[in-house]
C-alpha cells in the first residue's frame, strides 16, 4: 500500500520519493529477519495463533502510523509492522502444503497469491483514492481497521491447523531443512524474482504519476487493471503447475516478466500502452509463483512453516534489495536503467531456477502419465493383427469411454526382505524369443501375453504350474511408454499381469512379482511400482503379500479417445481401498 502514498507522504515530510520509499526497506527488513523464527512458532504452536498475532500486531502499527507527527516516527512504525507482519506469510503458505494434496497444491498456492494480487486490486487502489480525498494518514487507519477485523474472522473460523515438527529443536529442524536438495536455487531464484517484482510493482505507481503527470486519484483506477492481470496470471500459474514441471513454468514467466519490464520502462510507450505493459507484467510474473510454491510446499514436509520461513526471508530480503536498487537506479540513471536492471533480474532468476526443472518435483504416488498418440495408434495396429475386428471395436469401445479406480502400490527394494520361494509354482524372466515361441505353440492366449507388440516392452517373466506356462507378467523402465505414470531411472513398473484361468488361485502373482523385485534388485533397481483396481480383490492382497505398500488412489478414464489419470488420495486412501490397515501400511513404509 506504501506506493501509492509515497509522493504525498514525501511532501509533507520534505524528502525525495527515492528516501520515502525507503520505507519499504524499513518495513520488510525485520519482516525477513523474524521470518525463519515465524517458521519455528507456526510448525511449534499452530498456523491459527500466529496468524492472528500477525493480522492485529500490524493492525496496531498501522494505527501508529497514521499518527506518526515525523519521517522518523512513521519509519519506526512500518519497522514493527514488519516485526509482527513476519508470522502470517509464512503461517499461511505452510498451511496451504498441510491441507492440500501434492496434485492440487499448484491451484491452492495461486488462490493464495492471488490474495495480493487481490490486494492490489481492491487495497492498494483504495488507499490511493482514500489519500487523494483524505490524505495518506487516513489510508493507514482504514487498513488497519480492516486487519482488526480480519484477525478476528481468523480466530473465529480458521481451520486449526498444528505444525509438524512441534517436538523438535530449532537447530535439528534447520539442519533437516539445510539439507534439501538444490535449496540455494530455490532461495536464490526466489530472492531474484522477488526484488524484481517488488521493484517494479513499487515504482509503477509513482512512474505513471510522474512520467505521464497524473496524481493519485487519476492512476487508482488503471492500478487496478495492473492487479487484474496479477489474478489472471495466478490462475494460470495454478493450472499449469499442477500440469507441467513447475520449475518450467518459473523460468518461462520469469523470462517473459523481463522483456514486458523492460518495454514498460525502457521504451517510451504512451500512457495506454504503460498501463498495458504493466498489467502484462504482473500476469506474466505471477503465472511463475504458484508452481514455485508448490514446489517449495514438497520439499521439507516435516518442516513446511521452516522452510516457507527461508522462502520469506529471501522474499522481505529481496523487497529491501528491490526497492533500494531502485531509487538507486533511478536516481543514478532513470528508468532507462531501470528497465535494464529489470531485464538482469528475470534472466538471473530463470537461470537460478534451471537446475530445478531437471529435478523430480513430484511424488510417486501423484505421477501421471499422458496419452501418447504413438501408443495409442500402435495399440491399434497390434490388436487389428491380433484379435482382427472383433478386437479392434471392443478397445475403440473402450477408448470412447472408459474409466477405472486404481491403488498405486511401490516397494523400496533398498529395504525389501521378501525372498522368492519354490515348489511347484515358479517364475522366472522368459527372452521374447521364448515367448514368441510359446505363442505359436498355442493359440488364443490373451492379449496381455503380447504386450511387447501393444506396448513396445522388452522385459517378460513368466508363471509355471509344473513346468506348464501359466501366467505371464511384463516389467516397464523409464524407457517405455507407462500408462499410468512417468518413471525415472532405477525405477520400473509391474504391469499386464494376466493367469490363465485353470491354474488361479495358486499364489502366481506373487511369486512372479517376488522373482522380477528380486532379479531388479540385483540389477540396482531402487523402487518398483503396480496398481491394482480396487474391485480386483486376490491381486490386492497378492500385491501386499508381496510386499508392496499403498501409496496412492487413481482415477484412470478414456473419453473420446483421451485418457486422464487423477489424484484422488494418498496413502491412508489407499489403504482403506486395498483393504489394509493403514497403520500397518505405515509400519511397512
Amino acid at each position: 500500500m506504501i506506493g501509492p502514498l509515497l509522493v504525498d507522504i514525501a511532501r509533507d515530510f520534505q524528502v525525495s520519493v527515492g528516501t520515502a520509499g525507503l520505507l519499504a526497506a524499513v518495513s520488510a527488513a525485520p519482516q525477513a529477519l523474524m521470518s525463519p523464527f515465524a517458521g519455528m512458532v507456526s510448525d511449534r504452536f499452530g498456523r491459527r495463533p500466529t496468524l492472528v498475532l500477525s493480522l492485529a500486531g500490524v493492525a496496531v502499527t498501522l494505527v501508529g502510523a497514521a499518527l506518526a507527527p515525523t519521517f522518523a516516527l512513521l519509519a519506526l512504525a512500518r519497522f514493527l509492522a514488519g516485526c509482527v507482519g513476519a508470522f502470517g506469510p509464512t503461517s499461511l503458505m505452510a498451511s496451504i502444503g498441510d491441507l492440500f494434496a501434492p496434485a492440487r497444491r499448484a491451484q491452492a498456492m495461486g488462490w493464495f497469491n492471488m490474495g495480493f494480487s487481490i490486494a492490489a486490486l481492491a487495497g492498494v487502489p483504495a488507499a490511493s483514492a482514500v489519500a487523494g480525498l483524505f490524505g495518506w494518514r487516513a489510508a493507514f487507519a482504514v487498513i488497519g481497521a480492516a486487519l482488526a477485523v480480519l484477525a478476528i474472522a481468523m480466530r473465529l473460523w480458521y481451520p486449526s491447523v498444528a505444525g509438524a515438527s512441534g517436538s523438535s529443536s530449532v537447530a535439528a529442524t534447520y539442519h533437516a531443512v539445510r539439507g534439501v536438495p538444490r535449496l540455494g536455487h530455490v532461495l536464490g531464484a526466489n530472492f531474484v524474482e522477488r526484488s524484481m517484482f517488488g521493484m517494479m510493482m513499487f515504482y509503477v505507481p509513482a512512474f505513471l504519476m510522474l512520467a505521464y503527470g497524473k496524481n493519485a486519484i487519476q492512476v487508482a483506477p488503471f492500478l487496478a487493471l495492473v492487479a487484474v492481470g496479477a489474478i489472471a496470471g495466478n490462475v494460470v500459474g495454478g493450472s499449469l503447475g499442477d500440469r507441467l514441471p513447475r520449475a518450467a513454468v518459473f523460468v518461462m514467466a520469469q523470462l517473459a516478466a523481463a522483456a514486458v519490464g523492460f518495454a514498460l520502462f525502457g521504451l517510451g510507450v504512451g500512457f495506454a500502452a504503460a498501463v498495458a505493459l504493466a498489467a502484462l507484467f504482473g500476469l506474466a510474473n505471477s503465472t511463475g509463483r504458484p508452481p514455485f510454491l508448490a514446489l517449495a510446499s514438497e520439499l521439507a514436509p516435516d518442516h513446511r512453516g521452516a522452510m516457507f520461513g527461508l522462502i520469506a526471508l529471501t522474499n522481505q530480503a529481496a523487497i529491501v534489495v528491490g526497492s533500494a536498487l531502485g531509487a538507486l537506479v533511478i536516481d543514478a540513471g532513470g528508468y532507462t536503467w531501470f528497465a535494464g536492471l529489470a531485464v538482469l533480474q528475470g534472466l538471473a532468476a530463470g537461470a537460478l531456477a534451471l537446475p530445478l526443472a531437471a529435478a523430480r518435483e513430484l511424488p510417486p504416488e501423484i505421477r501421471m502419465s499422458q496419452s501418447k498418440v504413438s501408443q495409442a495408434l500402435g495399440a491399434i495396429a497390434a490388436t487389428w493383427k491380433l484379435r482382427g475386428l472383433d478386437g479392434l471395436t471392443s478397445l475403440l469401445g473402450r477408448k470412447l469411454y472408459w474409466r477405472y479406480t486404481y491403488v498405486r502400490f511401490a516397494v523400496d527394494l533398498g529395504e525389501w526382505q521378501i525372498e522368492p520361494r519354490g515348489g511347484p509354482v515358479t517364475a522366472r524372466k522368459a527372452t521374447l524369443d521364448e515367448l514368441a515361441r510359446i505363442r505359436a505353440a498355442r493359440s488364443g492366449l490373451p492379449v496381455q501375453f503380447y504386450a511387447d507388440e501393444t506396448h513396445g516392452v522388452r522385459h517378460c517373466y513368466l508363471g509355471f504350474v509344473d513346468d506348464q506356462v501359466a501366467s505371464v507378467s511384463w516389467v516397464f523402465t523409464h524407457e517405455n511408454i507407462v500408462r499410468h505414470m512417468t518413471l525415472e531411472p532405477g525405477e520400473i513398473m509391474l504391469d499386464g499381469a494376466f493367469t490363465l484361468p485353470e491354474f488361479r488361485g495358486r499364489g502366481l502373482l506373487s511369486v512372479v512379482e517376488r522373482a522380477i523385485l528380486d532379479d531388479a534388485r540385483r540389477d540396482g533397481v531402487r523402487f518398483a511400482y503396480t496398481h491394482v483396481a480396487v474391485d480386483n480383490r486376490a491381486s490386492l492382497r497378492a500385491v501386499w503379500k508381496t510386499g508392496f505398500r499403498p501409496i496412492g488412489l487413481l482415477h484412470w478414464r478414456w473419453i473420446l479417445g483421451v485418457s486422464r489419470t487423477d489424484y484422488l488420495g494418498g496413502a491412508e486412501s489407499a489403504a482403506t481401498a486395498a483393504g489394509v490397515s493403514f497403520g500397518n501400511a505405515v509400519a511397512r513404509a
